[in-house]
């Protein structure tokens, strides 16, 4: 992550680790079918021309990773020569690929030779070509870019999807790394990754939590509302990556539309819950401090929201009865050491899970009288 993308993250949350990417019954070699095979610039881009490569538009206008000049500069390295680093596509889908690695420079290459909105900037080596666009380069320029060799590694059919999200992380490795939820879109296109879209679009999701799209913060905080309020926080193991991964999974491949809703209306009560007992320093160490930067803490977020989702109206109007007395006592929880410790260090351990829920579920079952259960679903 690069000064520009840290700063998004830190003016929005506190500092949290999701914990090493790890899988924790290793998959069986055998099932992972890669090929490689030399390409061509010309072969990648007939296929964007063709809509047969996935870039992901609406990633695309939300991140903005690359600027003119860095887009420059990789055109540059094809006219001199320079080998590009391999491509990494699954190929489960022969009419749609989706990449896995080589997305910015995908993006590069559509922006400059197929839509021509790249005029070359700031070049290092080839200063007589500042300004051109591809069309002004002439024939032999063109067809140096056209045939410039490429590695390309094809994920096949049938190598299982933990491996594939496997693989995003072990050859996710450049200097604009995909974040975790970025992944997790790129892995699951359909009723998962167009559910979170529409809901981050909410009039009521932007009035609750200014929170950044770019780098997908937004849907990554309502994918963990989803993960926990569905599943409930006896079903969460280590390491959250992984819990949010198998949740994305779960939209996309087995939940309805009916349930769908159902979740966004579960996530709407939460927030709008939160924000009438809290208001804007709902979720941040703040509400202790009114002097300290309101910086949204995600353990907060999630243990809150999720909480008071589960209560009915009857059981909500008696804790708004009782707000301010509640918001003390929510005030003290948030000062005791272990609960301070369940939201701040190694917070996504599992005792750490299970004690600031159980706090938070022991306080709000005092004033409402709410028994809370399990709402764990098996995948």
């Amino acid at each position: 992550m690069n000064e520009e993308e840290q700063k998004i993250y830190d003016e929005a949350f506190e500092q949290e680790t999701e914990g090493e990417f790890e899988i924790k019954h290793p998959f069986d070699p055998k099932e992972v079918d890669i090929t490689v095979e030399p390409a061509t610039v010309s072969k990648l881009v007939d296929r964007i021309q063709h809509d047969e490569i996935d870039l992901f538009p609406e990633f695309q206008r939300s991140a903005n990773l690359w600027d003119n000049t860095r887009m420059s500069q990789l055109i540059e390295s094809i006219l001199i020569n320079l080998p590009l680093p391999a491509f990494y596509m699954d190929v489960s889908n022969n009419e749609k690929w989706v990449v896995v690695d080589g997305l910015q420079r995908l993006s590069t290459l559509k922006k400059f030779i197929v839509d021509k909105k790249l005029n070359l900037t700031k070049l290092e080596f080839l200063k007589e070509l500042e300004g051109k666009n591809y069309d002004e380069l002439g024939r032999v320029l063109q067809r140096s870019i056209d045939e410039t060799q490429v590695i390309l590694f094809k994920i096949r059919k049938g190598t299982p999807k933990k491996v594939l999200t496997n693989l995003f992380h072990r050859i996710n490795t450049g200097g604009l790394k995909m974040t975790a939820q970025e992944i997790r879109h790129a892995l699951n296109q359909g009723p998962a990754s167009r559910f979170l879209n529409e809901v981050v679009e909410r009039d009521w999701f932007k009035q609750y939590l200014r929170i950044s799209s770019r780098r997908m913060l937004d849907r990554e905080l309502f994918l963990r509302f989803i993960a926990f309020y569905r599943r409930g926080y006896q079903a969460y193991e280590p390491s959250l990556r992984m819990f949010l991964d198998d949740e994305m999974q779960y939209l996309n491949e087995q939940s309805n539309e009916a349930e769908r809703r159902e979740l966004e209306e579960a996530f709407k009560r939460g927030l709008e819950r939160s924000y009438h007992l809290f208001g804007e320093q709902m979720f941040s160490k703040a509400l202790l401090d009114s002097s300290k930067r309101s910086l949204m803490n995600r353990s907060l977020f999630e243990t809150t929201t999720v909480n008071l989702a589960m209560l009915n109206e009857l059981e909500t109007e008696k804790l708004i009865r009782h707000q301010y007395a509640f918001v003390e006592d929510y005030k003290k929880l948030m000062k005791t050491p272990s609960f301070e410790a369940a939201i701040t260090a190694n917070t996504n351990q599992t005792d750490n899970v299970k004690h600031r829920h159980r706090a938070l579920q022991s306080l709000i079952t005092q004033y409402t009288g709410h028994a809370y259960a399990a709402v764990h679903q098996e995948l």
